[in-house]
């Protein structure tokens, strides 16, 4: 019985030490909770924790450890980095929360399942003054087995962006190792991957987002071997200024994607943007893919680009329809030792570059194309265009070139057929002025090939004539139809071509333009800019028209008339630009043409033409159905000085068409002295190759015409039948000699001398004819329309020492006639004895002049004799007087009867003169019209019987004084 109650308590008290001992435990669990809280964790709970993180390979500094009921525990003010160092890339974080695996801490394991970051910063140096930043991290860490890593909820911001990561990373540890995460030795060389972090960083302080751009990257990998690594990024950017342009409404993605042969992962990056603006110009509507190969070392990966975009604006022009794909490439055995001579081609000798690029249409203010498209590679020393088309001008263009940037030699190959006009804006002024005197209705085809080498490329200011030009090597063939040069229609055109040594040459070049079928072959050199061509073909004038424009020219080939093509075969040399240099030789023919409306048959001969002086060789001209030709050893026409000339030439042309053709004015000159048949003669000497109007312009003249067969010819009244002689044309003088002629039934000859440097129109001359046998009654008829009944033969010498053409009483000179068996009476002068001496006897007045002579003087245009005599068989008439070139008398007339009777008249005459007194008369008025009355009165009273009625008018006064006599004429003896 007394044992129950110490039992129970014993139980009492036990219990109650049990409670207090809970109690006791409970506020001790409540103060370290409480102390956990607010002090932190003592140092031997927080070195197995920071030990368990180091070995998951997280380095982690914290201010103090604490416990949170909610959370867990937390650490405040953390560091994660590399320890003792400052310029290693270092994660702080306002709190982590430590994620303890709770089963395995009542088995009394401490084991980490991971960390929740809260307000964190990442820095990563690039510099020791500048760095890529992360802030306001949030972030869930777990770690897995095989040291992975995961990341979870991952959001920062990171220059102005938003980002968002998740990801899974085996052997996460191992990221201490990668070079990004190395600490950068003080005063050492940063390495490359530190180059590039810092242009990144660089790049990024000077890009402005317009909005919040999202960023969303997702990475998973082993660390151990970034080939493993698979990342995924995506960022909506609404807007960015960077310096390379604005961006609007772009969406990026990158993506590396690691491949099954471990080799480098392949990186994709596509950028996807309304609209890109750079100073180079504006793209909308742009899709931009670069696939390359992710890389730590310092070996450039390859990479793939393909570009498209609706549209582009540059400064060059617009474009539409865009699509680029371009590869590049570094070998492993690049060069690493460059030429300096190569200059910023060092930049792109390690690579291999690939693409090729297309543009519906291409416009701008010099060129507008469609279809354009342009593919190549560059693998040092080469680069090369492979194909480059495009439409353009109505045509198309197709080409290739190789450049060599050791030997800087560039090859190349074109093809075309497009209006050259297209592309005129990209060609110096003073090609486009020789282009726009071309056009075609139909672009011309062109195809070239060739080489060049380029200048030096350290030289920043070529000589490019110099240092060019002279390389320059072409080949090609160039053809066209339907063409107009200056106005001038081209029907079609072809040659083939080669440029080198500074020397064109045309081999083959063929032209026709209607009538003209021209082959030409030759060339011109371009450092003396001489040429040499051999033309050969039918050129027709009418084609050169368009290409004259000294009004010279225009005025002298519109007087030429043609209806067929000139025949030549020719060598032409010369300098261009310098028209003086020309020369040229060869062979022509022309055939029905006409100059100042001198028509020609034909003409053919050789010529040759240099300094301005056109030389025809053995010419032959033929006019007039073949009846007139014109033969010379040589024709020279001088340009310089304006002279035609003519060696040892030959003619039967008529010599007026051949002035005519001179000019007008020349015409007019010799208009007075007329072939009435073409003569045959021989011509030397020269004239003037112009319209002359006398004075100077005749000075060069020196021109002999030697007439070789007789010809009629007509001067003012005076004609010949057959004419022979030497004209000399010598300046201002038209010297006339060896003379002979048929005139008149007789024969005559003579000389004369004209003489135009008088300033009176016409010319002042001298003469001299001496003529046999002439017909009285032909020579009556050919100096007046009347008709005569005059008959005789005549001999005479006139002789005119000064004259001149404009006035008749300019002449004086002198001379002697001589009449044989002449019939006179029909001269008014002659017959005024015939009434009288045909009433004494029938007859008397009417016989026929045994002879008639007389010799004469000619003063300003008188006529004055003292031994005219006029004797038949019953009478003899002595004249003494004056007559001018009017006709005007001044003259006493003596009839002697009987005077040369055979025998009886020598033997009456002294006893009969008194009579002959009677038959004294002075003769004035005119030639036509003479008046004549007797010198003594007893003998008007003695003619009254014979004339009562004209002698009752005579007894009469008058006031008659139409015809005096000569004011000018000499005394009569």
């Amino acid at each position: 019985m007394s044992s129950k109650p110490g039992f129970w308590r014993k139980c009492r008290i036990a219990f109650r030490c049990c409670r207090i001992a809970t109690l006791l435990a409970v506020l001790a669990l409540v103060c370290a909770v409480i102390w956990f809280n607010r002090v932190g964790l003592p140092d031997f709970l927080k070195r197995p924790l920071v030990q368990t993180l180091r070995e998951h390979g997280v380095e982690l500094e914290f201010s103090r450890l604490r416990l949170r009921i909610s959370r867990g525990l937390v650490a405040d003010n953390v560091r994660i980095g590399l320890p003792l160092t400052t310029n290693s890339p270092v994660l702080t974080s306002l709190e982590i929360q430590l994620q303890l695996n709770l089963p395995a801490l009542l088995r009394r394991q401490l084991q980490m399942d991971g960390l929740v970051l809260h307000q964190g910063r990442f820095v990563l140096p690039v510099s020791p003054t500048n760095s890529l930043t992360l802030t306001n991290i949030q972030a869930e860490l777990r770690f897995q087995t095989n040291d992975t890593w995961s990341l979870d909820n991952f959001n920062a911001d990171f220059a102005g962006a938003k980002i968002s990561l998740n990801g899974d990373i085996a052997h996460a540890p191992e990221l201490r190792r990668w070079e990004w995460f190395r600490p950068m030795k003080p005063g050492g060389e940063p390495s490359h991957w530190q180059e590039e972090l810092k242009k990144i960083s660089d790049a990024l302080d000077r890009i402005h987002f317009s909005g919040t751009p999202h960023l969303t990257l997702a990475v998973n990998g082993d660390a151990r071997d970034m080939k493993t690594f698979d990342l995924r990024l995506n960022a909506q950017i609404p807007g960015a200024a960077t310096p390379w342009g604005d961006l609007r409404n772009g969406t990026l993605t990158v993506q590396a994607k690691p491949q099954d042969d471990h080799t480098l992962p392949v990186l994709t990056v596509r950028l996807v943007a309304g609209q890109s603006i750079t100073p180079w110009g504006t793209v909308r509507r742009e899709t931009l893919v670069i696939r390359t190969a992710a890389s730590p070392v310092t070996q450039p990966p390859p990479a793939v680009l393909h570009l498209e975009a609706a549209d582009a604006e540059t400064r060059w022009g617009g474009a539409r329809g865009i699509q680029l794909d371009a590869s590049l490439t570094a070998p492993a055995d690049m060069p690493t030792k460059f030429d300096a001579t190569l200059a910023w081609w060092t930049n792109a000798q390690p690579y291999q570059l690939a693409w090729m690029a297309r543009l519906a249409d291409w416009k701008s203010e010099n060129i507008s194309a469609s279809a354009v498209a342009c593919g190549g590679f560059w693998q040092s020393p080469e680069l090369a265009v492979t194909n480059l088309s495009a439409k353009l001008g109505g045509g198309a263009l197709a080409a290739t070139a190789l450049l060599n940037v050791a030997t800087r030699e560039l090859v190349f190959t074109s093809a075309s057929d497009f209006d050259p006009h297209t592309v005129a804006a990209l060609l110096t002024e003073k090609t486009r002025e020789r282009l726009y005197e071309f056009s075609w209705t139909q672009p011309p085809e062109l195809r070239a090939n060739g080489s060049l080498v380029l200048p030096v490329w350290t030289n920043r200011q070529p000589d490019w004539r110099d240092e060019v030009q002279q390389t320059i090597r072409l080949n090609g063939e160039l053809a066209f139809t339907n063409a107009s040069v200056l106005g001038a229609k081209i029907d079609s055109a072809h040659t083939h071509f080669s440029y080198s040594n500074l020397v064109w040459n045309l081999p083959d070049l063929s032209i026709a333009q209607a009538r003209t079928k021209l082959e030409l072959n030759g060339g011109e050199e371009d450092a003396t800019k001489k040429y040499e061509w051999h033309i050969r073909g039918a050129f027709d004038p009418e084609s050169a028209r368009p290409f004259l424009t000294a009004s010279n020219a225009v005025r002298g080939f519109s007087r030429l008339k043609f209806t067929e093509p000139v025949i030549l075969d020719a060598d032409v040399t010369g300098r261009l630009y310098d028209y003086y240099s020309m020369a040229a030789s060869g062979h022509l023919s022309w055939t029905n043409f006409s100059y100042r409306g001198q028509s020609a048959d034909s003409v053919v001969g050789g010529f040759f033409y240099t300094n301005r002086v056109l030389e025809f060789l053995n010419p032959r001209l033929r006019r007039a159905g073949g009846a007139q030709t014109l033969t010379a050893d040589a024709v020279v026409l001088d340009f310089n000085t304006r002279l035609i000339s003519f060696t040892n030439g030959f003619s039967t042309a008529a010599p007026m068409a051949v002035v005519s053709a001179i000019g007008p004015n020349t015409a007019k000159l010799i208009e007075p002295y007329e072939f009435l048949q073409p003569p045959v003669a021989r011509v030397n000497g020269c004239v003037p190759l112009r319209d002359v109007n006398g004075g100077h312009d005749l000075d060069d003249a020196d021109m002999k015409f030697e007439i070789l067969q007789g010809v009629p010819f007509r001067w003012t009244k005076l004609e010949t039948t057959n004419i022979l002689g030497t004209i000399h044309w010598k300046g201002q003088m038209l010297i006339l000699t060896n003379v002979t002629a048929k005139i008149y039934g007789g024969d005559g000859s003579g000389f004369a001398n004209f003489d135009f440097r008088p300033k009176h129109k016409g010319a002042d001359y001298q003469f001299a004819v001496t003529v046999t046998n002439v017909d009285l009654h032909l020579l009556a008829a050919g100096l007046t329309t009347a008709t005569n009944r005059l008959e005789g033969v005549l001999d005479g010498v006139v002789t005119v020492t000064n004259a001149s053409t404009e006035n008749l009483q300019s002449w004086n000179g002198y001379g002697r006639a001589h009449l044989r068996d002449g019939m006179l009476w029909d001269v008014a002068i002659f017959g005024i004895f015939s009434p009288v001496l045909n009433a004494v006897s029938p007859g008397l007045g009417n016989s026929r002049a045994k002879e008639a002579a007389a010799k004469f003087s000619i003063t300003n245009g008188v006529i004055a004799t003292d031994s005219l005599e006029i004797r038949s068989m019953m009478t003899r008439l002595e004249y003494a007087g004056t007559v001018d070139l009017k006709g005007s008398l001044h003259a006493t007339v003596t009839a002697q009867p009987l005077r040369d009777v055979w025998v009886i008249g020598p033997l009456v005459s002294p006893f009969i003169w008194p009579i002959t007194k009677v038959f004294e008369y002075k003769v004035t008025g005119t030639l036509k019209n003479p008046k004549s009355e007797p010198v003594l009165f007893p003998t008007k009273l003695l003619m009254m019987p014979l004339h009562p009625i004209r002698s009752f008018e005579s007894l009469l006064p008058t006031n008659d004084e139409s015809s005096p006599g000569p004011t000018n004429a000499p005394p009569v003896k």
